[in-house]
């Protein structure tokens, strides 16, 4: 993958874990001061996340052609195996220490539904593990992608996909930032042929300033879509096309953004209880004390848990070889 969307999935990742560290501290009543401003607008790294993916399923088909059963398989591989182990370790805790939750319990049709994506369905709200909404969006993506390209040339996938959020949204299903998967499909389409982007850095920078100046004015009124997904469209279409980054570290961040994602559950109340029940700091230094240990703890779980099971079942999968056949002269 482009090390620049490698740089900027661990940013989006960063972005959340800011975004769910403040609203913790507030759930505590600790009153932070810079970090308060990640509640306004730090979720907008979900909206990356999705642009992002738009952009990489679409060149990512485009490199290695799927059938539809192979593509899915790949995705599940990538996705399922840490959430399902981090799903099935919270509804332990559940089980085990109720008295731990106090905004939650124990339901085995809410267990199903998480494990299975589909909780969007289901109406149990949030999956178990909270943060599972949006896997359950990306999973929906997957699938309508994959039946588009198994159905229609790839560049003409967008226009399924589209429909389907757009139909599920509508209804009233899922939310709307739905779409923004699409906003990543066209900047790869639009790469794939080759066209170029001028000015790159301005999009990036006319995107920060938007994202920026979401925490500093009421923009309560616009749909998400506009407010963050135009933001992060700018964003990562700029850095698509401004020189790329290198190096192990860059690889590794953008790997360790999907264990950073998912274990923020655990690692941000659990470090926020200890953290004050040991010291006397200020709330933006507890803040960002649990912010780091999530993005340590992230990084050891993508190392020692995340890519070793990964290599263990890609070993397991192993696409066939397309023969070809014909004459070689």
């Amino acid at each position: 993958m482009l090390g620049n969307i490698q740089i900027l999935r661990f940013a989006a990742a960063t972005l959340v874990v800011l975004f769910h560290v403040a609203w913790t501290a507030q759930n505590e009543g600790r009153s932070t001061s810079f970090l308060a401003h990640f509640i306004k607008w730090g979720e907008s790294g979900v909206d990356i996340f999705f642009v992002i993916s738009g952009f990489v399923m679409v060149l990512s088909q485009a490199r290695t052609r799927r059938s539809l059963g192979q593509f899915l398989l790949e995705r599940a591989i990538r996705i399922v195996p840490m959430y399902w182990i981090l799903t099935l370790l919270l509804t332990a805790l559940l089980l085990a220490l109720p008295q731990l939750f106090s905004n939650s319990s124990f339901s085995a049709s809410k267990t199903l539904a998480s494990l299975f994506f589909v909780n969007w369905l289901s109406g149990e709200g949030f999956p178990v593990v909270y943060v599972g909404w949006t896997l359950e969006y990306e999973w929906l993506f997957y699938i309508f992608f994959a039946f588009s390209f198994s159905l229609l040339p790839l560049e003409l996938t967008w226009i399924p996909v589209l429909a389907s959020f757009s139909l599920l949204s509508a209804s009233g299903w899922i939310e709307w930032v739905s779409v923004e998967f699409v906003y990543g499909m066209g900047i790869g389409l639009f790469y794939l042929r080759g066209w170029k982007l001028p000015f790159p850095s301005l999009f990036v920078i006319i995107g920060m300033a938007m994202l920026i100046g979401t925490a500093l004015f009421q923009v309560a009124e616009l749909p998400r879509p506009v407010a963050y997904g135009v933001p992060a469209f700018l964003i990562v279409a700029g850095l698509v096309y401004l020189p790329q980054l290198r190096g192990r570290a860059v690889l590794f961040l953008g790997a360790a953004s999907y264990s950073i994602y998912l274990v923020q559950v655990f690692t941000i109340p659990v470090a926020f209880r200890v953290i004050q029940k040991f010291v006397s700091l200020p709330s933006d230094v507890v803040a960002l004390l649990a912010a780091a240990i999530t993005l340590l703890a992230g990084g050891l779980a993508c190392s020692l848990v995340e890519k070793p099971l990964g290599r263990r079942l890609h070993r397991l999968h192993r696409p066939e070889p397309q023969m070809e056949i014909g004459v070689r002269s």
